[in-house]
C-alpha cells in the first residue's frame, strides 16, 4: 500500500514537470554547441534543451524519488529519498557523465557519496535482515554508483539502470555491505 502511494505520487510530479517543460519543447530547436572545445556530450545538449534539473523516480533496490541537478560541465548532483519497510533514507551523489559509447541518447555516469537512513521497529533498506532488533535505529553509510543513463529521442525523459553499491555501519552496532540495484525513469526541466 506504501510503495503504491510513492509510485502514485512520484508518476504525478514527473507529469507536472513534463508539463512544465511543454515550452521549452516547442522552443528547442537544433543542436546547441556545447562548449568551446567542441566536444558533443549528450547530457549537456539535454540540459540546454530541457532545464539543468531532473526529477524521477528510482525502483529496484532503494525504491523512491530522486532529483538531479546538473552543472555547465556534464557534473551532476543526485539525491534519493528512498522508501523501505517502515523506513526511510536520504542519499547525495556526486556523480561525473562520460559519454565512451560515442552515442548521442546514452551516456554512462560514476560517482560517490553518502546516506543517512532511519527506521521505526522494522528493518532497514532494501536488505530486510539488515537490523535484527526492533528498536528504532538509524545508519550512516558511504555510496558509490556506475549507470548508463538513455535519454528517449525528442523528450526530456530518460531512463536509467545502476548499481550503487555502499557500506553502512547502524546504531545496533551492526554494519552491512549491498548492491543496491536501481532502475530510474527522470524527466528533465
Amino acid at each position: 500500500m506504501r510503495k503504491s502511494a510513492i509510485t502514485i505520487l512520484g508518476v504525478a510530479v514527473m507529469v507536472i514537470a513534463l508539463l512544465s517543460t511543454t515550452n521549452k519543447l516547442q522552443a528547442s530547436t537544433g543542436t546547441p554547441e556545447n562548449d568551446s572545445t567542441g566536444v558533443h556530450d549528450p547530457m549537456l545538449q539535454v540540459a540546454n534543451n530541457y532545464g539543468i534539473n531532473a526529477l524521477g523516480i528510482r525502483a529496484v533496490g532503494t525504491t523512491g524519488i530522486t532529483y538531479k541537478h546538473f552543472s555547465p560541465k556534464g557534473n551532476a548532483f543526485e539525491a534519493i529519498l528512498g522508501f523501505g519497510n517502515n523506513s526511510f533514507s536520504i542519499t547525495g551523489l556526486s556523480e561525473k557523465y562520460a559519454n565512451p559509447f560515442d552515442s548521442d541518447i546514452i551516456d554512462l555516469y560514476y560517482g560517490f557519496g553518502g546516506h543517512a537512513v532511519f527506521q521505526s521497529d522494522s528493518n532497514l533498506g532494501v536488505d530486510r535482515n539488515r537490523f535484527d532488533d526492533a528498536d528504532d535505529a538509524f545508519g550512516l553509510g558511504v555510496d558509490f554508483i556506475l549507470g548508463l543513463e538513455m535519454m528517449i529521442p525528442d523528450t526530456p525523459l530518460a531512463i536509467s539502470l545502476d548499481i550503487k553499491p555502499f557500506f553502512e555501519v547502524a546504531t545496533t552496532g551492526n554494519a552491512y555491505f549491498g548492491i543496491d540495484p536501481g532502475f530510474g525513469v527522470k524527466v528533465f526541466f
